[in-house]
């Protein structure tokens, strides 16, 4: 096809949009909707069959500089005079003309780089290029108009030649260019292992900002699966961990009015080291959906101790927004890995990972929950895993995952009781000091919160007093369940019994006199915000690996004792008193695990031999629980405690 080309006039700097016509195009254009269209154009009008001289000419007849017209300037000089008998006479005029040169100017350029006579496809230091000859012309306009790719192709090069300069300034912007062409996924389909290579590399760089954006340039490139596998020839999770780790040994400044310049030797701010850790931490998460790029990082770290350490509490990160958001993608990245790779499940067992999976279980701090959520769901998917879980019996730590996720789940149950009391969808009421919140959760868990509580706490009086009944033992039961819902008296007075116990049990262990303490050491004034949808999943998410621990917790000698029978049956009908939220799933998790804990002989004697047989009425109640709007994935209670029924009548003894 055709194309334009600007052409500018220097001595007056006037710019022309001049068409250059392909005549093979423009006769196969006649061809086909000829004689009606009249022929286009004039003898002006240039063609790519010009050679270089017809060229200047048309084109500066077009600027009004015929290069064959030659003009008089000034007076004629007449000089007359004799030699040997002749009479000479000469006449001078003073003329004048255009001489035209075609000087092209390449659109990617920049005098600061290198010349690259070794690569000329490099070569981005000339601003202006004489074309002297008909043969350079014709070759520069043999591919006109550039399509897309070209252009995207040239631009890649043009990035690489700034990415191998010894500039920091140019390997900056080189970097910026990268990570520009990457946010749009369609301009990543030229991009190559060379133009990769010296990305990589920066990632290193000492140089803080040009390793940040060469960071956020591999993120966006790691979506694409071609992409990912020349990053992973190129090593780069390897290099992305030693970062990580490079990162987390460094000394930062808390201002965030200083601004450090190179990685080694020197100091940065914490802004900075957060935005570089955002980007590793970004890339690699995207990495690992790939299971040739999860090898290396499980080769090189069996047990995820770096990833293990993003997820914690850590000193030095004033941002508390940032601190949770690094604690969540560190952890959402470990459970990535874990949930999709079996040998990676394997190796952090056998190095120990249950241990550290259970202490950020127990963590506080800016964004615990998500770190909780993504635990707990990564230890749900341990348990669907016979392998993972025959290995975590070996080791003697199946009752340890039991024991924590029964922890977390009534903490995350009282959690959302409170929230009924405080507020609607967080825990923290804007009507309430942290003093007080905190007094409150200490009563909740204790059992003790009552109406008479409600007049000391600054909070609208009404929602407490109502939040007051439904959580007192007397009057729990009669203020949550709904109508659909109503339980039998069995399991009414079964639920109270069941308060009272799972009371008694945790007054008798001191759990209330402790008060809670971050990982620093400091007591905490408040528990954190906890928005109820987090809540419920990480309700479910617990419910679920405590389900499929549970038959590998039954090992001799036990560690399950009437303490947890009693809270499992005190949760199950918390599941089914609270309306105002669905957790179907969640009942029927705790259902399922009563049942499996019922196939052993000495748990199911706790289970009968709970306070006035709470929870075996407990799970009496279930077999009348079903799927309804607002409690869903709940079928099947009905069966699983029918299964326990069965296991009752081989273990008691029949009049």
């Amino acid at each position: 096809m055709s194309f334009v080309a600007d052409v500018l006039l220097e001595e007056t700097h006037e710019v022309l949009q001049v068409p250059i016509i392909k005549p093979k195009n423009l006769k196969k254009l006649l061809t086909e909707n000829a004689p009606r269209i009249p022929i286009l154009g004039s003898s002006n009008v240039p063609t790519t069959d010009n050679d270089l001289e017809q060229l200047l000419h048309h084109v500066g007849t077009l600027f009004g500089k015929d290069p064959t017209k030659w003009e008089k300037v000034g007076e004629t000089k007449t000089d007359i005079t004799e030699q040997d008998g002749k009479r000479i006479i000469r006449r001078t005029g003073m003329f004048t003309g255009t001489e035209l040169h075609l000087w092209v100017h390449p659109q990617y350029n920049d005098p600061r780089l290198p010349l690259r006579p070794d690569q000329p496809q490099l070569e981005f230091s000339v601003q202006k290029k004489e074309i002297t000859s008909t043969e350079e012309w014709q070759q520069l306009i043999a591919d006109q108009p550039w399509i897309s790719s070209r252009r995207r192709q040239l631009l890649l090069n043009f990035l690489q030649a700034k990415l191998e300069s010894e500039d920091a300034e140019l390997q900056q912007e080189g970097a910026r260019g990268m990570w520009e062409l990457s946010i749009n996924k369609p301009h990543q389909a030229e991009i190559e292992l060379c133009h990769l290579k010296p990305l990589v590399q920066h990632l290193q760089s000492n140089n803080i900002e040009v390793s940040k954006t060469s960071a956020t340039a591999v993120w966006g490139l790691a979506v694409n699966e071609r992409l990912r596998s020349l990053l992973l020839e190129l090593d780069v999770v390897t290099v992305l961990m030693q970062i990580a780790r490079q990162l987390l040994k460094m000394q930062c400044v808390a201002d965030p009015d200083f601004q450090g310049t190179y990685l080694a030797g020197s100091i940065i701010s914490q802004t900075q080291r957060n935005q570089l850790q955002a980007a590793v931490l970004g890339s690699l998460s995207v990495m690992l959906v790939d299971a040739a790029c999860r090898r290396p990082l499980v080769a090189l770290e069996p047990g995820c101790d770096t990833l293990f350490q993003l997820s914690s509490n850590l000193d030095g990160y004033a941002d508390r927004p940032w601190a949770a958001a690094r604690r969540e993608t560190a952890a959402k990245a470990i459970t990535s890995l874990i949930q999709r790779d079996h040998d990676a499940r394997m190796q952090l067992i056998v190095t120990g990972g249950i241990v550290k999976v259970l202490d950020l279980l127990d963590s506080k701090g800016p964004g615990h929950a998500r770190v909780q959520y993504c635990m707990a769901s990564m230890l749900a998917t341990l348990v669907l895993d016979d392998g993972v879980m025959d290995l975590i019996k070996q080791r003697h730590e199946g009752h340890l995952v039991f024991k924590a996720m029964l922890k977390l789940l009534s903490h995350v149950m009282n959690a959302l009781k409170f929230s009924l009391a405080v507020g609607e969808e967080q825990i923290l009421s804007e009507g309430m000091t942290q003093a007080e919140v905190k007094a409150a959760m200490e009563k909740l868990r204790s059992g003790s919160l009552t109406l008479s509580d409600a007049g000391h706490l600054s909070a609208e009086p009404s929602v407490l007093q109502a939040a007051a009944r439904r959580l007192s033992q007397q009057g729990a039961v009669a203020a949550a369940a709904p109508a659909a819902r109503r339980l039998s008296t069995d399991a009414q007075q079964a639920a109270a019994l069941l308060a009272e116990a799972s009371t008694a049990s945790k007054m008798s262990a001191g759990e209330t006199a402790k008060p809670q303490q971050s990982e620093g050491g400091q007591e905490e004034d408040a528990p954190e915000p906890l928005d109820v949808k987090t809540a419920v999943s990480l309700a479910e998410a617990c419910a679920q690996a405590m389900w499929g621990s549970a038959a590998y917790s039954l090992e001799e000698p036990l560690h399950i004792t009437q303490d947890h029978i009693i809270e499992l049956g005190k949760l199950s009908l918390d599941c089914v008193l609270i309306s105002e939220f669905d957790l179907g799933r969640v009942c029927h998790c705790l259902g399922a695990t009563l049942a499996s804990l019922a196939s052993n002989e000495q748990t199911a004697g706790f289970i009968m031999h709970a306070p006035g047989d709470s929870v075996a009425k407990a799970m009496l109640a279930l077999l009348e629980v079903e799927d309804e709007p607002g409690f869903s994935n709940s079928g099947g209670l009905g069966q699983l405690c029918l299964r326990w029924h069965h296991q009752k009548a081989m273990f008691v003894p029949q009049p």
